[in-house]
């Protein structure tokens, strides 16, 4: 956008076009206008009938619209396709798959978590906006050795108890012996260091871990439950049923909470088999070796590692590897998707490009529709928030101190509010605050997460949004009141009118390159841009005034609270009915 409207509605630079017709920018954008006011004054058959004329700036062509054609063409858009309005059928006859959240059954979903699912879910509606059809998976991992620890520490020290008998959910419960596992196992580990003389930041801290884990009972004991279970040992496969139920019941309470949603599941219990099969036939035919610690493979040929990765554990068990090369074959067997997304962790970036490069040894031709929709990290400001294992915050304990900060700032502008109604506003405020912070930044980029700035009725947040489609209804609703009618065609539509019209018209293609680059900032940012746009609309032209309501205005407003509504749903942000 030009930085005046005095210079045009829209600017293209002529850079590119420029280098590639051999000439200086500026001669290009001279010649672009020559010959659009040629095609402008014969009718302008090859122009949009919107632009009003072109004008040359240096290195750039300003383009300026006709407001009322403009105005016209884009309200008329909005009010005709509704809650249809920017979708589009680009990737209609495509098949996606986007696969989220992918939680492992031995503790609570967290903040991690939270931003995968909300990426996934904004991306999986994107792509539906843009007529792919889509199957949202989850894949979850519930069995191997770190599900072994939670099991065990249960089995020592459980005591009979219960998620019922504590009064915990259930996710909460199995974490918290996971995290007792962990803090036994942290302590005979320093322990054994000391014994042996190893100091404890030592540089040969692999081979340490690795003659630890061979010499510790309870480590020992969590490797024979592993191997017990994938035997079908009767105890152990029933104790891992019960837990992994425990976790199922408390993630199914936070995914209802937050709207993840999942076309289908995968458990990794029914798929890692497939991995084994699929390592051991490749290996038959020559792709892999075979070391002390198992099945391997060699990619430090192609930058990747400096030693093999493995791929099978000597005693026949799986590793994380396993699974991941046995499930996408699966898929790709039931259906020949055109894309398979894999939303995980910017830590992970090492393992999905040894994984891609390893289904490229292995022939399958399907290796180059895999996509790593990699996300960073999610800080939080020390003492903003408390976790019970002090280090990783629990997705329910951030809803629920979100919806404490919500209620504080409600009951700031509104005291007259019965408990229960307070309640559902800073829920729904909590979670608008949540998915919009988690989905406005790119997925590349680290997230800084304020929690009390995130609920925010001002600036760039999610209840700043809502505010404005609840702000715009009552708006609908006084104006309602009078009958009294000033008509849109006696109108001259002013700057601050036609911004908005400007910022409206550019929403479908917000929409598209949301799903073509699979970042959902770029919708964030088109949102934001309109509501910020309709704040300083709103305070300059009033939408009724001595008693007459100003028609323009009001149809304005309308297709306003109408595109905020059509992009808070694509990310998943529910609207109050009052703030």
């Amino acid at each position: 956008f030009p930085p005046s409207p005095d210079m045009g509605d829209f600017a293209f630079a002529c850079f590119q076009c420029a280098k590639l017709l051999g000439m200086s920018p500026a001669e290009c954008a001279k010649k672009m206008e020559e010959i659009a006011k040629i095609q402008l004054a014969n009718g302008g058959e090859h122009i949009p009938s919107v632009i009003e004329k072109v004008c040359a700036s240096g290195p750039y062509l300003n383009i300026y619209l006709n407001r009322e054609k403009t105005s016209d063409a884009t309200i008329h858009a909005i009010s005709e396709e509704k809650n249809g309005y920017g979708m589009n059928s680009s990737l209609s006859g495509k098949t996606m798959m986007v696969e989220y959240l992918s939680p492992n059954t031995n503790k609570p979903l967290h903040m991690g978590h939270m931003r995968n699912g909300v990426i996934g879910t904004i991306i999986a509606r994107l792509l539906q906006a843009n007529g792919a059809k889509v199957i949202a998976a989850n894949n979850i991992n519930d069995r191997g050795i770190h599900i072994a620890k939670s099991m065990m520490a249960y089995r020592l020290w459980g005591n009979g108890e219960t998620p019922d008998s504590t009064g915990e959910k259930g996710d909460h419960f199995v974490g918290r012996f996971y995290v007792m596992y962990s803090q036994e196992e942290a302590r005979l580990k320093k322990e054994w260091l000391i014994t042996k003389g190893i100091p404890l930041d030592g540089t040969n801290k692999e081979e340490a871990e690795r003659q630890f884990e061979k010499e510790c009972p309870l480590v020992q004991q969590c490797y024979q439950m592993l191997n017990q279970w994938e035997a079908h040992e009767p105890s152990v496969i029933e104790l891992w049923r019960k837990m992994n139920q425990w976790v199922y019941d408390g993630f199914e309470q936070t995914n209802r909470r937050l709207g993840f949603f999942f076309d289908t599941v995968y458990y990794e219990s029914n798929t890692y088999k497939l991995g084994k099969q699929i390592v051991l036939e490749k290996f038959a035919q020559g792709i892999g070796q075979k070391s002390e610690k198992g099945i391997e493979i060699d990619l430090t040929d192609v930058k990747l590692g400096q030693k093999p990765i493995l791929l099978l554990r000597a005693d026949g068990t799986s590793v994380y590897m396993t699974q991941d090369i046995g499930l996408a074959p699966t898929r790709f067997a039931e259906t020949d998707f055109d894309k398979v997304i894999y939303v995980v962790g910017s830590e992970q970036n090492f393992h999905f490009k040894c994984l891609f490069e390893i289904f490229k040894r292995y022939g399958f031709s399907w290796q180059s529709r895999l996509y790593h929709l990699s996300y960073g990290m999610v800080i939080l400001p020390s003492g903003k928030m408390k976790s019970r294992e002090g280090t990783v915050v629990d997705a329910d304990d951030i809803i629920d101190q979100l919806r404490s900060f919500a209620c504080d700032v409600i009951k700031e502008n509104k005291t007259d509010i019965s408990v229960d109604e307070l309640g559902e506003r800073a829920e729904t405020i909590a979670l608008g605050a949540l998915k919009y912070m988690l989905a406005s930044a790119s997925p590349s980029n680290d997230i800084l997460f304020d929690p009390q700035k995130s609920v925010s009725f001002e600036g760039n947040t999610g209840p700043y949004l809502q505010y404005a489609c609840v702000r715009i209804a009552a708006i609908e609703e006084k104006a309602l009141n009078f009958t009294n009618r000033k008509n849109a065609d006696d109108l001259h539509i002013s700057d601050k009118e036609f911004e908005i019209v400007k910022k409206l018209s550019l929403y479908p293609d917000a929409v598209r390159r949301a799903a073509d680059s699979y970042d959902t900032s770029v919708l964030t940012n088109c949102l934001y841009d309109i509501a910020r746009s309709f704040s300083a609309f709103y305070a300059e032209c009033p939408v009724v005034r001595d008693n007459c309501v100003n028609a323009f205005r009001l149809n304005l407003c309308q297709a306003t609270r109408q595109v905020l509504s059509n992009g808070l749903q694509l990310l998943g942000i529910p609207i109050p009915d009052r703030m």
